[in-house]
């Protein structure tokens, strides 16, 4: 017997065995994003010299609905346009036919900000978050290249060499995103203050996994007022709502052909959504279909890295070398914006004791923004980071 199709807007979800990056359509144009060379700004204009007949610079003033998609109570700007937030933040897309000139067009465009008034030279965005623009017209690719990773776990870094005020920092912090404390009803203070053996250390983790998976992109096509999205995206309602209230045509106008894919990080979950809302946008404006695919060092800079955490543990032993009790504060570092938050928090608050059950504990764990790229989440691997 065969299987019949539901009806419904489930008949707008079908199944590619392809990649999306390896999908092509007739007349279709690609997309470079246009990625802000400053962390902090607004942005007043964004242009190029001579764009030839056929490309198109596309920016938040462009969009017709809704310049934010809402994922689970956070706000993400499809183009950053009142302020850039982090060095990278895409703040407009260049689209045209061919992907050789695109490549060319994108590095001579210019990019004014109304805090400062220079003009700055974009460079590829693969380069962006190595470098750091500061004359009034540069070539970012000569400047010399920053520790950003010990910039963006600065906050981090700082409270685990003040343990015992770490706390009081958080509380009176307007950075942080989420946060969770549990303990039990005898005083941990008190136990780990009385104690004959304490032991105290701090802890830093941030586990790069290597990916070699496809990079983040997709392809979206509107024509006769259908939106078709291809895409190896997850979160089909949230997609097919974002792409409505964006775009402002009717959520059953709004295909979706799911490509394959492999893994399930949530930044492909989450993010890819926002990819594909960028992307509609573009094919919604040019009437053609626009293909976007990351490149392996922007998949590298702005998906693939993992959030930078630091943990501080304080164990009191007793004379046989029993636990008495636990005090573990934890801090992540969990960049711009993470609509998984709330669940990054109570994950490491749970699995930072281990496998150990003392009788009195008190874990802390707070999540603080920085002016960074939004930090993968690998669920697979977030536990062992805070498990000791």
């Amino acid at each position: 017997m065969c299987a019949k199709r539901k009806t419904g807007q489930k008949k707008l979800v079908d199944y590619s065995k392809s990649f999306y990056s390896d999908l092509e359509l007739p007349s279709m144009y690609h997309g470079l994003l246009i990625r802000s060379p400053l962390p902090c700004g607004s942005v007043k204009s964004i242009t190029h010299p001579c764009l030839p007949d056929g490309y198109t610079i596309i920016t938040a003033r462009d969009i017709p609905g809704e310049k934010y998609v809402t994922i689970l109570k956070t706000k993400i700007p499809i183009f950053a346009h009142k302020e850039v937030t982090y060095l990278g933040e895409p703040i407009g897309m260049i689209v045209g036919p061919d992907i050789n000139l695109l490549n060319k067009l994108q590095k001579e465009i210019i990019i004014r900000f109304k805090k400062t008034g220079n003009e700055k030279k974009i460079e590829e965005p693969s380069n962006l978050l190595e470098t750091e623009a500061t004359d009034s017209q540069v070539n970012l690719e000569d400047k010399e290249k920053p520790d950003l990773k010990k910039e963006s776990t600065e906050i981090a870094t700082n409270l685990a060499e003040e343990n015992k005020s770490q706390e009081d920092f958080f509380l009176d912090s307007n950075e942080i995103l989420a946060q969770r404390t549990i303990f039990s009803e005898d005083d941990p203070e008190m136990v780990y203050a009385e104690s004959d053996t304490q032991i105290e250390g701090n802890y830093s983790a941030g586990m790069n996994i290597p990916v070699c998976s496809e990079t983040v992109g997709g392809i979206a096509h509107y024509n006769h007022g259908m939106m078709t999205l291809y895409s190896n995206v997850y979160w089909f309602s949230q997609l097919r709502k974002s792409v409505s209230d964006v775009i402002g045509i009717d959520a059953t106008q709004i295909e979706i052909i799911k490509t394959l894919s492999v893994g399930g990080r949530t930044n492909n979950i989450w993010y890819s959504v926002i990819v594909l809302v960028q992307l509609a946008l573009a094919a919604f404006i040019c009437g053609k279909p626009v293909k976007l695919v990351f490149s392996r060092e922007e998949q590298k800079n702005f998906i693939d890295k993992n959030m930078p955490v630091v943990i501080n543990h304080r164990t009191a032993i007793s004379p046989q070398g029993k636990i008495q009790t636990m005090i573990i504060s934890i801090a992540v570092d969990g960049g711009k914006y993470n609509p998984f938050i709330q669940e990054i928090v109570d994950r490491v608050v749970v699995t930072a004791r281990g496998i150990y059950n003392s009788p009195t504990y008190k874990i802390s764990a707070y999540v603080v923004s920085s002016a960074t790229s939004p930090y993968q989440v690998n669920f697979q691997w977030l536990d062992s980071q805070v498990a000791f």
